[in-house]
């Protein structure tokens, strides 16, 4: 059951990602649009990483662990700047 509520996350982020990365070419400046296509394509690949966790064995799910708990600072940071970018700048 637990592998079960994984598998349907990952494809939830994967999906997520993907929607995310389409919807980053609607937006006019470019520095927010790289923002949003690197976080999408961040949720992606932590949807992907996710879904290869099931059939992983389990000495490589450290490792993995490791590299999703990457690109969640990387989709952070990306929104941080993107919101940064948006605030208007003190005269």
């Amino acid at each position: 059951m637990l592998q079960l509520i994984v598998i349907v996350l990952a494809v939830i982020l994967i999906f997520w990602g993907l929607r995310a990365w389409r919807a980053a070419r609607l937006i006019a400046v470019r520095n927010l649009r790289l923002a949003a296509r690197l976080g999408g394509v961040s949720l992606a690949l932590v949807g992907l990483i996710m879904l290869s966790l099931a059939w992983m064995p389990l000495g490589w799910i450290a490792p993995l662990g490791a590299s999703t708990e990457t690109r969640l600072v990387t989709v952070c940071r990306s929104a941080k700047r993107a919101h940064a970018a948006r605030r208007p700048s003190a005269p």
